[in-house]
């Protein structure tokens, strides 16, 4: 590994422990103990998928896709209702984004194994997997995987150099997602919209525009330290008019940091994401499976971008334990001598 490569790991490892370290000082308030557990154990998670990875790559999606058949196991009642409750996590767009992660760890396990049963059972549990939010009725994780793996993994296979390519652009569609995302809360009007703004509004429903817009005004009050860790819904006005617990969230997890842990706070979650598409983007052998690990990354950001599917902590943990073998060598380097180049 080279000395960029190795100052990157470290931006990263600091990245965490200052998110951790802002979470206890802006959120004191509210409750920072959940928030700052998830950052942890992101970084635990990582450093543990690119441990079991450096031994055999093929490991960790091989362990997502064990993890994945547990739960489906264990809440086969109702894994494939589409009641907004149901499911392993009591909420079926988690139940979607999960299992979306699960059919991508299937996919990776195509590509990383080398024996032809261990591939067709990657490719089976992918294409079960992918059923799940498909009956759940969860279109953005429909969506996402209809549309992203696939592309990425024919334009990959082209070469390292498409493979970052594939990291660039899912990168770059992340940091779209969120951009519209906020400039639609933030040209959210009570009275309703017309045209083409209306359509949109009715397609994310009317009362997650508003949610974010809640999010953006409380981040404008208080831009410092937020209001707190898990005190959004005192302090929007849309989530205190609903009785359930469904408007706890701002259902953007990017401006429920924001309102939550100030501009600061909506930054370190950015950052954090950033740093994981380049540290995909420098990996020294960039196969499909790495373009894989990106589109992963950006699944979950997209999806984390219309809803509160990261306050379901096995998500995060998941996807950075998946991720995480993107950013391992396709092949073993070998050790060369000075003025000699691996080949």
């Amino acid at each position: 590994m080279n000395g960029g490569v190795r100052r990157l790991d470290r931006l990263g490892i600091g990245l965490v422990i200052l998110a951790i370290g802002w979470t206890f000082l802006a959120g004191s308030e509210g409750d920072p103990g959940p928030v700052a557990a998830v950052f942890g154990g992101v970084a635990v998670a990582m450093m543990l998928g690119r441990a079991v990875g450096a031994v055999n790559r093929s490991l960790v999606p091989a362990a997502v896709v064990v993890a994945g058949g547990i739960v489906a196991f264990l809440f086969r009642d109702d894994l494939l209702s589409f009641a907004p409750l149901s499911g392993p996590f009591g909420y079926a767009n988690a139940k979607g984004a999960f299992f979306m992660v699960v059919a991508l760890a299937g996919l990776m396990l195509t590509l990383a194994a080398r024996s032809p049963i261990v591939r067709g059972v990657g490719a089976s549990v992918a294409a079960a997997a992918a059923v799940v939010p498909l009956r759940s009725h969860v279109t953005a994780s429909v969506i996402l995987l209809a549309g992203l793996p696939l592309p990425a993994m024919v334009v990959a296979a082209t070469g390292r150099g498409a493979a970052r390519g594939v990291v660039a652009v899912s990168g770059a569609l992340l940091l779209l997602a969120v951009v519209v995302t906020v400039v639609l809360g933030a040209s959210y009007s009570p009275a309703g919209a017309l045209g083409i703004r209306a359509r949109v509004d009715q397609a994310l429903t009317h009362d997650r525009v508003g949610l974010w817009n809640d999010a953006i005004e409380i981040m404008a009050d208080h831009p410092v330290t937020g209001v707190g860790a898990g005190r959004f819904r005192a302090f929007s006005p849309i989530a205190r008019e609903e009785p359930s617990n469904r408007l706890f969230w701002a259902h953007n997890e990017f401006l429920q940091q924001g309102a939550e842990l100030g501009v600061p706070g909506l930054m370190f979650v950015l950052l954090i994401f950033a740093w994981g598409f380049l540290r995909l983007f420098v990996s020294e052998t960039p196969d499909a499976v790495t373009a894989l690990a990106a589109v992963t990354l950006l699944a979950v950001g997209v999806q984390a971008s219309i809803d509160y599917v990261l306050h379901t902590a096995a998500i995060p943990l998941v996807t950075a334990f998946l991720v995480a073998i993107g950013m391992l060598p396709s092949r073993p380097l070998r050790r060369v001598g000075p003025g000699q180049r691996d080949r």
